[in-house]
């Protein structure tokens, strides 16, 4: 984790009343990053940045668990850098008061991902026909 903020509260913290910031500190607004350089690593490194609500772990592996680019460009001697920016993925905590209302997203992700436009997968998508197969890539 690399920078952010730290707000401390005053009072005196009581672990059976643990909910209350009273002496307690937040930590937010951070960048989370995660980096590997192979040996004789070629000049310049790979920095992937996620986009579209995702996380680094994007980069990491692939939906159905197999490897991802970092593994993939690691071995081919790049140096990689996977970055989450501050209150996004696993930089997730943010010192901003807010209201959190759920994401209405599923048609947006759809086109974002390429299956299809929505509701109709393109022709030769290897994507998983059945419907709890969406379901569950939506969720993730």
């Amino acid at each position: 984790m690399v920078g952010g903020t730290v707000i401390e509260t005053p009072g005196e913290f009581t672990f059976f009343d643990y909910r209350k910031p009273d002496g307690q500190k937040a930590y937010a607004d951070h960048t989370y990053a995660f980096y590997q350089i192979p040996p004789d690593a070629r000049k310049l490194p790979l920095v992937f940045l996620h986009g579209g609500g995702q996380s680094g772990k994007t980069w990491e592996t692939i939906p159905d668990g197999r490897e991802g680019f970092q593994n993939i460009f690691l071995r081919r001697g790049f140096g990689v850098y996977i970055v989450d920016q501050p209150r996004r993925g696993r930089a997730g905590a943010t010192s901003l008061p807010q209201t959190i209302n759920p994401p209405f997203n599923n048609i947006m992700l759809f086109s974002l991902f390429r299956f299809g436009n929505y509701p109709d997968l393109f022709p030769g998508v290897q994507f998983p026909k059945e419907a709890e197969s969406m379901n569950q890539m939506l969720r993730w």
